[in-house]
Parts: C-alpha cells; structure tokens; sequence
C-alpha cells in the first residue's frame, strides 16, 4: 500500500513543460542547483460498511468509526545539473534529502516514526533534459527501491510531461492535459486518468500566473489480498512560473478526494481533503 501511495503523490503533483514560443521555457539551466519543498497536509474521514459482528470486533480492538485522521508531510529534494552536452541536452541529479510525516493530535503535531516516501531518501535519479525541456529519465540508484518499483517510476516519468508546441499563450488562453496511466506494481495494477485545465490568469514582472483544475478517477487492484479500491478526486490550484528563473516555483492545489476499499466482509470509504504545495528555489 505504501506503494501506491509515493506513486498517487508522484502523480498528482503538477509537471507541465511549457513550449519555448511562449517564453514559458519550463527547464532546468546548466550547472545549477534547485531546492524543492513540498508539503502536503491531508484530513481524512473513515467510515466502514460491514456485518454487525465485525464491527463489534473492531470496536472491541479500540477502533471508533467514522475515525478522522490528520496529518502533514514534508519532502525535500535537490537537483544538480551539469553543464550542456553537444546536442544540447543537460544532465540531471535528483536527490531525495529527507521526508516527514506528523500526525496532528489535539492541534499538536506528532512526528510518526516512518512516512511512505522514507523510501526514496538517498536514492539518486539520473535524468536528460533535451533541448526542448522534455525529460527522460535514465537510471535509479538506490538499495531501497525494488526493481518493480523502479520500472514504476520510469513509467510515470513518461507519462507526466505535456510539451506544448507552437502554441502562444495569451491572458485567458488554456490548455488541457489528460494522461491515462496502466501502472503495474508487482501484484498490483493502478488504472489511473487525470485531467487538467491550466488558464493563464495573469503576468506580473517575470511572473505567470495559471488557474489548475484537476480532476482524476482510480482504481487499484491488488490480486493477492482482493483488494479494490475505487478512487476519484477533483481540485482547484495556482501555477506560478518564474521567467527568470525558468521554474514553476510554486505548484499548489486543494483536492477533494473519495475512495472506497473493498476488503474480505467489509467496505471503507474515505473523504479526503489534500492540500499540495510544491515551492521550488535557485539556490546556484
């Protein structure tokens, strides 16, 4: 499960590439280094459907339902580029630095003891922008994550990039990206289809500004445990494009999210509101 949840936060965080003819030239620049934060705080309400037995057994086990959980998570990475290669393409290092997970209880913040994303700190992503800003992503070293997992990742990098071209944006001008996703993940198959609506709201010095709409269905099978589960989420964001520095320095968006577990005698349903804010700095 844990897996599934790094690739859902991969996903839904916003990654447009944005065609040079509109000055938007979303890309990393040689021999530089960029720190990313990104914060995402959940509040999630559980509720199950089940025979009366079993809930009487959950309750006897302390569980109280509908049960709301809260909680905040932060991961920090840094990207490294070099200098540009003959064809014009630039090699790229992604590190994860460090991740946290806090519940909050009685308004107070409890750090958990470990986060689903732990498994990508230290692992090193080996990436080559081309000259047109799209990525590829080319190697993994990490002895964290499996090789089913790698693949995972591989597949999502190359369905998250929509490269836009001969197309100039005006005030008012969007544009829409949907990206179908067939992810296996060892026992697991994600079915995953995101839309998202980018309008440029405005521009103010070196700054654009998009209004995001993202709406997105699920469902994840896993064929060892029979589990279903069901998935389907609508949000509202704000792209922030830096001219200057060619960096999308904040990606943030509030989504509404609903899922349904379908496990053995019972069902859990879940009301999930996510927010996501990504915020991105030329530290070189």
């Amino acid at each position: 499960m844990k897996k599934i949840i790094v690739v859902l936060l991969l996903i839904l965080s916003p990654s447009i590439v944005f065609s040079k003819n509109v000055n938007f030239d979303l890309k990393m620049i040689p021999n530089s280094e960029i720190e990313t934060k990104i914060i995402n705080e959940t509040e999630s309400v559980f509720d199950v459907i089940a025979e009366k037995k079993v809930l009487d057994e959950l309750k006897k086990d302390g569980k109280k339902f509908p049960t709301i959980i809260r909680q905040v998570s932060e991961v920090n990475n840094i990207d490294k580029s070099f200098s540009k290669n003959e064809d014009g393409s630039i090699d790229i290092e992604r590190k994860m630095i460090s991740s946290k997970v806090y519940y909050i209880v009685n308004e107070n913040k409890v750090e958990a003891k470990e986060s689903p994303m732990d498994i990508l700190v230290g692992a090193v992503f080996y990436i080559k922008q081309s000259k047109d800003g799209s990525v590829e992503l080319l190697k993994i070293k990490s002895e964290k994550i499996p090789d089913s997992q790698k693949e995972a990742f591989f597949n999502i990098i190359s369905n998250m990039q929509t490269p836009l071209k001969d197309k100039s944006f005006n005030i008012g001008d969007e544009f829409i990206d949907e990206t179908p996703l067939n992810l296996p993940i060892d026992n697991t198959v994600l079915n995953l289809t995101q839309k998202s609506k980018y309008t440029l709201k405005s521009i103010n010095g070196d700054k654009a500004y998009f209004d995001v709409i993202i709406s997105f269905d699920a469902n994840i099978n896993e064929s060892q445990t029979n589990l279903n589960i069901d998935l389907n989420g609508y949000g509202i964001g704000e792209l922030v494009y830096d001219m200057k520095s060619h960096l999308d320095i904040v990606n943030s968006v509030t989504m509404n999210i609903n899922t349904k577990f379908n496990i053995k005698n019972m069902i859990v349903s879940t009301k999930m509101t996510m927010k996501l804010n990504v915020e991105k700095k030329l530290v070189k």
